[in-house]
């Protein structure tokens, strides 16, 4: 998980690496490039999905189309993040205009990406992005986020 300390061997887990993404071919040329990249992934093919990953904290970033069947990726992105859901995100769209990027990065993405895009430039912006949010401590994913309809009990809590 994101902002918990290296493991005992003083190196970090493998990433684990969500797409959400309701085109299977997008989502099986990204999950194939990126697990040669050696990140560890997995796909969901809409929302529900996403947040059944989500919930178990071990997601260390989430790589979000834009463009879903029956929700909106700008108020998923949204909701994550009033949620208080800080895993990194990158969020892809087809769409170029600068105002879907501005968009983008203020419902919350922390990347925007224009599809297509290079997987190498993917890769570089993830390792960026890693990079960045490992030096800093984050919210859990699953201390601070639930799936609607889904009441999350933390022990200890009264």
């Amino acid at each position: 998980m994101i902002g918990e300390p290296p493991h005992r061997s003083g190196t970090w887990a493998v990433p684990q690496i969500v797409i959400i993404s309701a085109d299977a071919d997008v989502r099986g040329l990204l999950a194939t490039y990126l697990q040669e990249s050696a990140f560890r992934v997995t796909v969901a093919a809409d929302v529900a999905a996403m947040e059944e990953f989500i919930h178990t904290g071990a997601v260390d970033l989430l790589i979000l189309d834009m463009m879903l069947p029956n929700y909106d990726g700008l108020d998923l992105c949204k909701r994550l993040r009033t949620g208080g859901n800080d895993i990194p995100l990158i969020m892809f769209s087809s769409r170029n205009r600068e105002r879907d990027r501005v968009l983008g990065l203020d419902a919350g993405a922390d990347d925007y990406l224009i599809h297509p895009f290079s997987g190498r430039e993917l890769v570089a912006r993830i390792r960026a992005l890693l990079r960045r949010c490992r030096s800093t401590p984050h919210v859990s994913a699953a201390s601070e986020y639930s799936p609607p309809g889904v009441e999350v009990i933390r022990q200890g809590s009264a």
